[in-house]
């Protein structure tokens, strides 16, 4: 490896290792009780360290957060030919297979940063609306497409499509907060993966023709 690209990969592995610190301790103690020098303390660096990545803690709690919508929002909820997709798969499987991807995107470090947003959510405004906008809105928002888009083939009885994306996915937000709690705990987090594919049966079967 040439110099230049040394010293470039040791920058990007300084960086993520800071932010990798960061969730971990933020996972634990909340966003506004864990220090710049408990970040860099917890992977031998000097506190000047951050700062060559990060402008403020604001900045890299900013940053992960962003990464989290990278990670689990776009991959879950892309709204390309959903149309299309419904049709190509069937109603059921779509959903099923909707699922899959935003089980496939919950890794150990976005399981820490749910677990941060909970912590942060009613003390830190910016988590808040981060909150409300990635994890609440924005999944309601592309579930009220993929309702409307069934009830224009019609595949599903004539019920409203926002209240029907709002029960469908507010209970899988339940399910997911059961399956973190579990995991803080140590406890099989298996019961509840069954628990969300048991709901999208449940919920299908409920509103198919």
């Amino acid at each position: 490896m040439k110099p230049g690209n040394e010293k470039t990969s040791l920058k990007r592995n300084t960086r993520e290792n800071i932010i990798d610190a960061a969730i971990e301790l933020f996972s634990e103690k909340g966003f506004s009780e864990a220090s710049i020098r408990d970040i860099t303390g917890r992977i031998g660096l000097r506190e000047s360290a951050v700062y060559t990545h990060f402008a403020n803690k604001s900045e890299l709690n900013g940053i992960i957060l962003e990464m989290f919508t990278k990670e689990v929002s776009m991959e879950a909820y892309t709204h390309d030919n959903i149309s299309s997709h419904i049709t190509e798969l069937g109603p059921k499987l779509f959903l099923q297979t909707r699922l899959l991807k935003l089980r496939d995107s919950l890794s150990p470090r976005t399981i820490k940063v749910w677990r941060i947003m909970h912590i942060e959510q009613f003390r830190n405004k910016e988590v808040r609306n981060f909150y409300m906008e990635e994890i609440l809105n924005r999944p309601v928002a592309f579930y009220e497409k993929v309702f409307e888009s069934m009830l224009e083939k019609g595949l599903i009885k004539p019920y409203d499509a926002r209240i029907l994306a709002t029960e469908y996915y507010y209970t899988i937000v339940a399910i997911l907060l059961e399956r973190g709690l579990l995991e803080v705990d140590k406890i099989d987090v298996s019961p509840a993966i069954k628990k969300l594919f048991e709901h999208v049966e449940f919920f299908y079967e409920a509103i198919k023709i």
